[in-house]
Order: structure tokens, then sequence, then C-alpha cells
């Protein structure tokens, strides 16, 4: 089923492109982003020391959220023993459908914002079909 599946969605996707095409958009870095700053003697572009910063924040709320707060609280619980956290006069059916989509919007949103890498190759087009060349 599972090979149906992936088998499926490689299809749909192709049939997309195939349709639409695959335009390879790029956008350009704010200045702040833009160039590059030297760590121990190799050079390190702004842009990705940002998002890695940003996604140690990322991950330092979700921590907090998930171990600080009341809602984490009852996510774990949930995880452990749903039955009993249901006993308790807690929705759960509600908490699990805010407990599970969050990774995918949190996914999405960064997908979302569409920043390149600032050293992405260049695009030709070949017999209708855009590659990117790195």
């Amino acid at each position: 089923m599972l090979m149906f599946t992936m088998a499926l969605a490689y299809i749909v996707v192709d049939v997309m492109v195939a349709i639409w095409g695959y335009p390879l958009v790029r956008t350009k870095l704010p200045s702040q982003l833009a160039g590059t700053i030297r760590i121990l003697g190799m050079k390190f572009p702004i842009y990705y020391l940002f998002m890695i910063g940003l996604a140690g924040l990322i991950a330092i709320a979700f921590f907090v959220m998930f171990f600080k707060t009341k809602l984490g609280m009852y996510f774990r619980a949930i995880i452990s023993d749903k039955v009993m956290v249901e006993s308790l006069g807690i929705n759960v059916k509600r908490l699990m459908s805010v407990m599970f989509p969050s990774p995918f919007c949190s996914g999405g949103y960064s997908r979302g914002r569409s920043i390149p890498p600032p050293f992405r190759g260049s695009r030709q087009k070949r017999g209708g079909w855009q590659y990117s060349v790195t």
C-alpha cells in the first residue's frame, strides 16, 4: 500500500509539472543577509548562519511550549495515556487536532517564506523542461 501511495504521488507530481511547468523562482536576499563572515579561517554565508540561528530559536520555542506550559503537559499526557486524559474530562480529539498538524504548519510556513539560498545555480531550458545547474 505504501509503494502504491508513493507511486501515485510521483505520478501526480509529474503530471502537474508537465501541465504547468516547474519554474525556478528566485528572489534577492535582503542586503543584511548577503555576504560572508570568516570563522576560523573559513567563509560562511550570513544567510546560512541566520537560518541556523532561526532554527535554534524555533527549537527552543517548541521545547518551552512542550515542557513548560499546560498545553505541553496535556500533549505529553495524551501521548502516554489517551484514555486516562479523556476520563479526566479533557477534550482529547480537539487537542489532537491541534497537536498533529502543528509540525506540518511550521514546515509549510518555512517553505512558504521562499527565501532561496544565496549560491543556488542558474536555470537552463532544454526541450521545454527547466533544470537547475549548481
